[in-house]
């Protein structure tokens, strides 16, 4: 959790996989600032499970754009039809 603190910038997740993401702790998730967590590419957002999506604060959701919300949307309702 102090490395997401310490200094992780939205530069430094370029070189992560995305698969890597299902990974992530919860509670450092919800502690990036809202650069970082913006720059999550759309491999990396899709890697997310619904328990980290979960905790993320609303002021970090509101942080993404219509396409990275779809992601999230998708992966908290995979059942709900988009007609």
């Amino acid at each position: 959790m102090f490395f997401f603190k310490a200094g992780l910038k939205s530069n430094d997740l370029g070189s992560l996989s995305p698969e890597l993401f299902h990974f992530f702790p919860s509670p450092a998730l919800s502690r990036l600032s809202n650069d970082v967590f913006k720059s999550f590419n759309n491999d990396q957002l899709q890697n997310l499970n619904i328990e980290q999506i979960k905790t993320i604060p609303n002021s970090l959701l509101n942080s993404l754009n219509d396409k990275q919300m779809a992601i999230l949307n998708q992966i908290l309702y995979p059942y709900k039809s988009s007609g």
